[in-house]
């Protein structure tokens, strides 16, 4: 999905630990996503790196995977349900319409709708006074490959500040390149630049849509929005998307009644899939005791599908007090938290993400 260098998914632990996923992709992008082991990863990927604060050691987040299957679709000749569900399917004879500017839930008046041109990398557009400037690193696309996407935004009038770019297929990177409202007068009337990645599990025409924010971050009806349509080719498709279970351990502390006496622990976190259900998430605590059983994910009871083919986000909380454990013996004991999430089936392509803490028991 949309991978970054820049990036990093920080787990920060008791005492200053801090381990870090950077995830490839282009420079300066910030939609977190991580490429399983053996799904064929292609194009702008790198691999998973560690780094701490002060002169504690790293305890790196080492990430696993079952290597999902992989199949191969023949060109699409129909149209299938469009973004958000509704609507019989229509027939056509050309490639798949997967989504349009209706299927947005946002459409600011002014916006700029470009017709469809096959083989385009770059599209530009004046909305609301805003020029918005979208180019891919790739005129022909497949399914299951690493597009790249650069944008950039400037106004006369004001200074561009916040880029979101939904992807049409359910996705969204909104995490405007670090930008936040209001812009300092030292970035003036812009250009704002931002880079994402994203990968399209299905071939058809993708609607994206770009929205660039000016400095009060509103109305609406002040941002400059851009629609346009990329086309993509018979790929690689799979039942859950490439990202692993995001494992992050927040806290680590002793319970209440304990403060002083460090042979209690009680830990708290989370676990953040972006495309896939969260089935399991189980908790070891490194001393040969039975391991704590989580459960899965919060939210609705059943997996929920995205236009692209996978699960959408789903998100599990350790609350402080629920996962509370005693050691016996002084030691240096390293707790393992593990998460597995899957395709909507509950059983295509698991992956694994597994988080780590070192508790010591001083003598």
């Amino acid at each position: 999905m949309a991978g970054l260098v820049a990036s990093l998914v920080l787990i920060v632990l008791s005492g200053g630990v801090v381990s870090a996923a950077a995830v490839g992709g282009w420079p300066g992008s910030r939609n977190v996503k991580v490429r399983a082991a053996g799904a064929g990863a292609t194009g702008l990927e790198a691999g998973v790196t560690s780094t701490t604060t002060g002169a504690l050691p790293v305890v790196p987040a080492t990430l696993g995977v079952g290597a999902p299957a992989l199949t191969t679709r023949p060109p699409a000749t129909t149209v299938t349900t469009r973004q958000g569900g509704s609507g019989p399917a229509a027939t056509s004879s050309g490639p798949v319409v997967r989504s349009t500017p209706a299927n947005f839930s946002r459409s600011n008046p002014g916006a700029v709708e470009l017709p469809f041109t096959a083989g385009r990398t770059s599209w530009t557009g004046v909305s609301n006074g805003v020029t918005i400037t979208v180019r891919t690193d790739t005129a022909t696309p497949r399914a299951g490959d690493l597009v790249g996407f650069e944008i950039e935004a400037s106004s006369s009038g004001a200074a561009c500040c916040g880029i979101s770019v939904w992807f049409g297929d359910g996705f969204v990177d909104n995490k405007q390149d670090g930008h936040t409202c209001p812009l300092g007068p030292s970035w003036g009337p812009g250009p704002v630049r931002h880079r994402t990645s994203h990968t399209y599990n299905l071939d058809g025409r993708w609607t994206f849509g770009v929205t660039a924010s000016t400095p009060d971050c509103g109305p609406p009806a002040a941002d400059g929005q851009l629609f346009a349509t990329i086309e993509v080719a018979s790929g690689s498709t799979t039942a859950q998307g490439p990202s692993l279970p995001q494992v992050m351990i927040d806290r680590s502390t002793r319970p209440p009644g304990y403060e002083n006496d460090y042979h209690w622990v009680s830990m708290a976190g989370q676990v953040l899939e972006e495309d896939g259900w969260i089935r399991t998430t189980t908790l070891d605590w490194g001393d040969g005791s039975p391991a704590l059983s989580l459960g899965g994910a919060l939210g609705p009871p059943d997996c929920q599908s995205t236009p692209a083919g996978w699960p959408a986000p789903s998100r599990m909380v350790i609350f402080t007090g629920k996962a509370i454990h005693q050691y016996t013996a002084p030691g240096n004991y390293t707790i393992t938290l593990t998460a597995v999430s899957t395709a909507c089936d509950g059983k295509s392509a698991p992956q694994t993400g597994v988080g780590t803490h070192v508790w010591q028991v001083p003598a």
